[in-house]
């Protein structure tokens, strides 16, 4: 069975929070095996953009990062 999982990106759900317009959605789905994950990231009013990762921790904790996310 696929696993389907998404994200609302806004800065007031980072730690701590942050005040922009800029905001964003991500989706991913993981094998059956769970072993590989294809995710599309979608990002608006944002400049500069450089990067984006997964943490690892409970929500309204910076958790370590655990994935950086990258395409080619």
């Amino acid at each position: 069975m696929l696993k389907f999982f998404k994200a609302r990106l806004k800065g007031k759900n980072e730690v701590p929070p942050v005040k922009t317009n800029a905001f964003g959605f991500a989706k991913f789905v993981a094998n059956r095996n769970r072993t590989k994950i294809k995710f599309a990231l979608e990002v608006e009013d944002i400049k500069n953009f450089v990067q984006a990762h997964i943490h690892f921790g409970k929500r309204g904790v910076n958790g370590p990062v655990i994935v950086f996310l990258f395409w080619c």
